[in-house]
């Protein structure tokens, strides 16, 4: 639920980077930054397997397609495609 989320995004001030898996994840995450007022606008932002946003005073935002059946199956998503995406996330953290 958002409100959930809410809390969650306010009490992980050590994160350093989230992964929203599907573009519903990516929206509803936007939501709750624009709520909370940490955004001012979520049209800024544009969903994308691999998409990476960097956010002032917030954790790097990662988007990727959702690992669905659906997409796998089809190709839309691909292991070295979601592997790329694991990659770029731990480079950061590693930092």
């Amino acid at each position: 639920s958002r409100r959930w989320c809410s809390w969650t995004t306010t009490g992980l001030s050590r994160v350093k980077a989230v992964l929203t898996l599907g573009q519903i994840a990516f929206n509803e995450y936007l939501k709750i930054l624009k709520i909370s007022g940490k955004i001012e606008k979520e049209r800024r932002f544009r969903f994308g397997h691999g998409n990476r946003f960097q956010l002032a005073d917030l954790p790097t935002l990662f988007s990727s397609y959702h690992p669905s059946q659906q997409n796998t199956r089809t190709g839309k998503l691909t292991r070295p495609m979601f592997d790329h995406v694991i990659s770029q996330i731990r480079d950061l953290i590693d930092q």
